[in-house]
């Protein structure tokens, strides 16, 4: 079995770990169960551990909430604001803080509050593109990701 690039590019997600790619028949082959996957999307091979692995997806989701807060950490840090978030956010993925999921109760009535309090105060929906909004948002409350 050939574990070569799915798409020339690096594969990034830690899903790899558990899968091999076979280029000729186009199924990725999970190393636990042996199970055959088609094809090299990440998405099903996630699909599969949570389904029958449940222990190795929640490495792996945990896995990537860190690398995400790692790369927003390094991304804090070359914009040179300043402003403290590269700890937190680091600090948040470590202890398990991991974003809401967006079919939760708790996101969509954040996100609806939002809404509610955009509309009534007449202020532009743009508003949530605002680094300082998202910063202050963030700080409120660290597993909600504004919209947008």
């Amino acid at each position: 079995m050939s574990q070569k690039p799915a798409s020339g590019r690096k594969r990034e997600s830690d899903i790899w770990k558990y899968f091999l790619y076979d280029g000729m028949s186009n199924k990725s082959e999970c190393s636990t169960c042996s199970l055959k996957v088609s094809g090299k999307n990440s998405t099903n091979l996630k699909r599969h551990l949570q389904f029958r692995h449940a222990d190795l997806f929640a490495l792996v989701s945990l896995a990537n909430t860190t690398t995400k807060a790692k790369k927003v950490a390094v991304a804090s840090t070359s914009n040179g604001n300043g402003s403290g978030n590269v700890t937190n956010t680091t600090m948040h993925a470590f202890v398990g803080a991991s974003p809401y999921a967006e079919d939760s109760n708790k996101y969509k009535r954040r996100c609806d509050l939002l809404a509610k309090y955009l509309v009534s105060a007449s202020i532009p929906v743009r508003t949530m593109e605002n680094m300082e909004f998202r910063e202050f948002s963030q700080d409120a409350d660290p597993r909600f990701e504004v919209p947008g």
